[in-house]
């Protein structure tokens, strides 16, 4: 079976049992491993710096004032809990975060880029990458094939869109994380879009800021202003609603008339079907995509979408 190991000086999520911090080069290969345990280490994000306990204090506390005011977070965190508290539940946040790519394009060129120099997505506590087929994207690291899935259900209906040709590949995905289990024992789950420049760092912070740090069954909406605000460029899900998701996508795929939907909007529904409740969070990310929104990138923001070249992408991660 696939196993992970977990990068020095992260807590290793409940279920999860314990390993070297160190992968073998066969487990390398898989695709699916934790980040930071092999690559030396890369230049850290202008938008999370390094910073002492006492500095993180000082950030935990104008974080707090920003969102409402310290006694509201206080209240929240169970009574009395101080900036220290909140920067311990922001560190034991455990992410597990996962993208599907197509051969042969840029996303593939920005997904080397991020696992040669450990940023995006490898600075989750657990990452997976899939696309067609298995794709070296550096010393160390091959993606996960899951063969040729585009969709043959049409692309027609109310709710159609122009991704319905790819949810087939990203059902497939499910499938084989389902499979696995390696998402289990992570509190969240984040699927990203190659293009989105993703900052696990930020993002840790903003779910305990936001009151997101406990057992939840819920899924983020990050775009306003439209029907069906679970945009792709960040899938945010609960560990609870994860599992609601892949334990019913087999249903879904049966009772749902997909046939025109993207896969966000597939698994939005699917997890509306199966008891997964749902939370506004437009400050999740930055999405030119999003009606109203752009993709400029700015310190306090977990992600932003989209920036389809290495240059692009990389401009925003050291911006």
């Amino acid at each position: 079976s696939i196993k992970f190991g977990q990068p020095r000086g992260r807590p290793r999520p409940p279920g999860q049992p314990e390993m070297s911090a160190l992968t073998t080069p066969a487990e390398q290969e898989i695709g699916l491993l934790p980040p930071l345990a092999q690559a030396p280490p890369s230049r850290t994000h202008r938008f999370a710096p390094k910073r002492s306990a006492a500095a993180a204090a000082v950030v935990a506390v104008v974080v707090l004032v920003l969102v409402g005011g310290i006694s509201t977070r206080r209240s929240q965190l169970g009574g009395g809990a101080s900036a220290r508290d909140a920067v311990q539940l922001s560190a034991a946040q455990t992410l597990f975060c996962w993208c599907y790519i197509t051969d042969g394009t840029y996303e593939q060129d920005i997904m080397r880029t991020q696992w040669e120099r450990q940023i995006g997505v490898f600075q989750c506590d657990g990452a997976a990458v899939f696309s067609q087929s298995p794709l070296p994207l550096g010393a160390g690291f091959q993606t996960v094939g899951l063969g040729t899935g585009a969709s043959t259900l049409g692309g027609k209906g109310a709710d159609a869109t122009p991704s319905w040709a790819n949810t087939e590949n990203f059902i497939r995905a499910w499938g084989a994380l389902r499979s696995s289990g390696q998402y289990a024992g992570y509190n969240w789950v984040i699927k990203v879009d190659p293009d989105t420049v993703i900052v696990p760092s930020v993002l840790r912070d903003h779910i305990v800021t936001h009151g997101l740090n406990g057992p939840v069954n819920l899924y983020l909406n990050n775009c306003p202003g439209v029907t069906y605000g679970f945009f792709g460029s960040v899938e945010a899900m609960s560990q609870a609603a994860v599992g609601a998701l892949v334990n019913n996508i087999d249903r879904c795929q049966h009772e749902l008339q997909h046939g025109g939907w993207g896969e966000d909007l597939f698994v939005q529904k699917c997890m509306d079907s199966s008891g997964v409740g749902h939370q506004d969070d437009f400050a999740l990310v930055k999405d030119g995509k999003c009606p109203g929104q752009n993709s400029q990138c700015a310190p306090g923001t977990p992600a932003f979408h989209p920036l389809k070249s290495v240059d692009a992408w990389l401009g925003c991660w050291t911006a």
